[in-house]
């Protein structure tokens, strides 16, 4: 991260909402290396998906199965469906996202690699028209770690600036001050993943937009 040593809390914010408005108590993941402290001024993530599942629906022609589901960028909690549109040994599937969004078609036999990445095997019954397969994401922990654009589990997606530093390198969580909405803050004195790229710090700037939280280009 850059501006390892600023250690001074708040020292970003450029303004804030009366009150205490902009500013969440917040948890964040112990890591427990022994080692991480994150500075003031760090970019926040928020572990928001966990562990994939799935399962066939009652009543299904094909068993197939799946191998490994890991998660990829984007990956939403919820329940993913897979719905076969043509059937045989590399039958055809529509993928549906848990808020109803065609994400494309999964052939059994090929890889598939999206939000979530998976590869479907047919079994010695082949797959019919009709038959559903759901992958359940499960919602993640909630807490708050140090934003990682490399991240599928919801820290690649911008959430919050840390006011004071917080050492996370112990195995229990941490608490500290968040800026979490409505604040403007100073776009040199931010810490961001180390090695960040200029489109993926733009991303995150986007992202804290979002909840209101404005990156001006000023002097530190």
């Amino acid at each position: 991260m850059n501006n390892p040593s600023m250690d001074y809390a708040a020292q970003f914010l450029i303004s804030e909402a009366n009150g205490t408005l902009s500013r969440d108590q917040a948890t964040l993941l112990g890591l427990n290396d022994g080692a991480t402290i994150l500075p003031p001024a760090t970019v926040l993530g928020v572990i928001t998906a966990g562990a994939a599942t799935w399962a066939p629906a009652a009543g299904n022609i094909g068993n197939g199965v799946f191998g490994s589901i890991t998660l990829g960028f984007g990956a939403k909690p919820g329940a993913y469906s897979l719905q076969c549109v043509a059937p045989g040994a590399e039958a055809t599937f529509l993928l549906i996202d848990p808020v109803g969004n065609e994400l494309g078609e999964v052939r059994a036999g090929t890889a598939f690699n999206g939000p979530l990445a998976f590869t479907l095997t047919s079994g010695s019954s082949a797959f019919a028209i009709g038959d559903t397969l759901t992958i359940n994401i499960a919602i993640g922990s909630e807490k708050y770690v140090a934003w990682d654009p490399s991240g599928t589990d919801g820290r690649e997606n911008a959430a919050a600036i840390l006011i004071t530093r917080a050492d996370v390198s112990g195995a229990a969580d941490a608490q500290a001050a968040v800026i979490a909405r409505f604040a403007e803050v100073k776009n040199l004195l931010l810490n961001w993943k180390s090695g960040a790229t200029s489109g993926q710090i733009a991303m995150a700037t986007s992202q804290l937009a979002r909840n209101g939280i404005i990156v001006r280009a000023t002097q530190a």
